[in-house]
């Protein structure tokens, strides 16, 4: 809640989930103890760019957020996010996968998998194959990403990363430092959001403990 002319009003903040879940992911429950000022709205993502950028964009119309926080895959989708409708709105992005095609070719691997929780949409499984990555590095390129400013956007990076590894680290902390984003870095957790990054944002972006923005 925000205090505006002597009232209290909502504010909106857009979770968005990383590869192979959905939006009853159980981080947003770990970010709204955290965060609890905020109204939280988690979006349901797929495996195309393009289409879950577009849901992104239109949640964001309607929705005008303060916040918009996303992890691995989603980290990489915010990335490409238009704001510009709404002035102010912080993005903290957590281990985007700006190299997921890399990461699916070299740790994840093709095949059908299963979600690992259940979809708003119904569907159990995804597939996972060459076409989705030269999808993703088609239309992942640098080139389409948002310039933002260090003032209210954060990128933050695990250094025990196990899935991005570490050169992919240093090259996604690279693209995220040249868009312009504020690099915090979580020295003790791992890829999956935890309780390390969350306290670290909650220290670099949220000092006086989350009661304004």
């Amino acid at each position: 809640m925000q205090t505006m002319g002597g009232k209290m009003v909502e504010m909106n903040a857009i979770y968005i989930h990383g590869l192979g879940s959905g939006a009853s992911t159980s981080a947003v429950k770990a970010i709204s103890k955290l965060l609890p000022q905020y109204k939280w709205h988690t979006l349901e993502m797929n495996e195309d760019l393009k289409e879950s950028v577009a849901i992104i964009d239109k949640a964001v119309t309607d929705l005008k957020p303060r916040l918009l926080m996303g992890t691995s895959l989603g980290g990489l989708y915010i990335m490409f996010a238009d704001l510009s409708q709404v002035p102010g709105c912080k993005r903290i992005i957590c281990n985007p996968a700006c190299n997921i095609a890399e990461i699916i070719r070299e740790k994840i691997g093709f095949g059908v998998k299963e979600y690992f929780v259940p979809r708003q949409d119904g569907v159990q499984q995804y597939e996972l194959n060459e076409n989705i990555c030269k999808a993703f590095e088609r239309d992942g390129s640098k080139d389409g990403m948002r310039q933002v400013n260090k003032e209210e956007n954060f990128a933050v990076f695990s250094i025990h990363d196990e899935l991005i590894g570490p050169e992919g680290i240093l090259a996604n902390m690279a693209v995220c430092q040249e868009l312009g984003y504020t690099i915090l870095i979580d020295d003790k957790g791992g890829h999956r959001l935890d309780k390390n990054s969350l306290l670290k944002i909650k220290k670099e972006v949220f000092p006086d403990n989350g009661l304004t923005t």
